[in-house]
């Protein structure tokens, strides 16, 4: 498979996921067999409730337009630079974005964060009573692990993580995401249980336990749509991982994420990059095709492309 079908699977796979995902966000699963009985599949079964009215159906969220933009500021700036990365983010909280946890806008709206995003970002969430580990960083992890070398993944991981989320388990839990993105973009290859075992514990032990319910248990032990849990950012990483060995096309990889509810967009997003990649562009399911602004998510993925191939020129 080429480079350009990964990437350009990998950004409609994240939109779709999260796109989709809304349909069943913040629902139990109960509740998405009772509003999608033969399963959540396209666009126009969303119901228009007070939360998702706000979405055009095929609209995607918070989720890929953060991540879309990191991705304009990587290839803008010829690759990894943390302050323009926060820069971008800042632009992007100017446009009062919804659905933002009240201490990520706190430490977004620090006029010291620009300059200084990892202290501003410790002593404010040091601070902030957070008791767990949130997701809204996970995503970024596709951002480092597809434009990043592999000597400077984790530590620019870690660095796009820390700006906003200073808490190990989110650092864990992204930069399983990003290894995994990067070994199956860079070398075709899904990484296994053990080699992101030997990562992830250095990082935060207490991930451990999410990554081996992705490699040795059932996704509905995880629990996603459990009300006080469903934001935690290791389980969106088990969700997203479980699809990766656990399915072996992309429809599955995505329907069976959003088929759990709780934060559905943002791990079927997760879900929905990662089989983008595994499987390209065309292994997607149809309703790729209608993604609002898919003009903008085609010319990305060839700018994308352009500055990986002179980022990571053959061999």
């Amino acid at each position: 498979m080429n480079k350009q079908s990964k990437i350009r699977g990998a950004l409609y796979g994240t939109a779709l996921g999260d796109a989709l995902g809304l349909g069943a966000e913040f629902m139990t699963r109960h509740e998405v067999k009772y509003y999608y009985p033969d399963g959540l599949r396209h666009f126009d079964q969303i119901i228009r409730d007070a939360h998702r009215s706000q979405f055009k159906h095929g609209e995607w969220t918070n989720d890929t337009e953060i991540l879309l933009r990191l991705i304009e500021c990587v290839i803008a700036n010829k690759g990894f630079d943390l302050l323009a990365l926060v820069g971008s983010m800042r632009d992007w909280i100017e446009a009062e974005p919804q659905d933002l946890a009240p201490v990520i806008r706190k430490i977004m709206n620090n006029p010291e964060w620009i300059d200084n995003p990892i202290s501003v970002s410790h002593k404010t969430w040091k601070n902030s009573g957070v008791k767990e580990a949130s997701n809204e960083a996970f995503l970024r992890g596709i951002v480092t692990g597809i434009t990043s070398p592999r000597r400077d993944l984790i530590r620019n991981t870690r660095e796009l993580v820390q700006c906003t989320h200073d808490d190990t388990r989110c650092i864990a839990s992204t930069t399983m995401l990003a290894l995994a993105a990067h070994n199956i973009f860079h070398h075709d290859r899904v990484p296994t249980y053990e080699e992101l075992y030997e990562v992830c514990e250095v990082i935060d032990s207490r991930t451990l336990p999410y990554l081996e319910m992705a490699s040795k248990g059932d996704i509905k032990d995880f629990e996603l749509d459990d009300e006080d849990t469903q934001l935690y950012t290791r389980k969106t990483m088990a969700a997203a991982l479980w699809s990766l060995w656990h399915t072996d096309n992309a429809e599955d990889a995505i329907y069976k994420v959003i088929d759990m509810a709780g934060d559905a967009d943002t791990n079927a997003a997760a879900a929905g990059a990662l089989a983008g990649l595994r499987y390209g562009f065309e292994a997607l399911p149809n309703e790729k095709d209608l993604i609002i602004r898919k003009d903008y998510l085609d010319d990305i993925s060839i700018r994308l492309h352009e500055f990986l191939e002179e980022a990571f020129p053959a061999k």
